[in-house]
């Protein structure tokens, strides 16, 4: 394997182990705020 996809692999898992913190309730809270930000886009 080479180097640039060891540093995938462990970029990913940074990130899935940081998104396993929260649940979708985490995402509703402020749900208009966010409702918001994403329509002007």
């Amino acid at each position: 394997m080479c180097k640039l996809a060891g540093m995938l692999i462990d970029g990913f898992d940074a990130l899935y182990e940081h998104l396993n913190r929260y649940t979708l309730a985490d995402l509703m809270i402020g749900r208009k705020a966010l409702a918001t930000v994403l329509i002007q886009q």
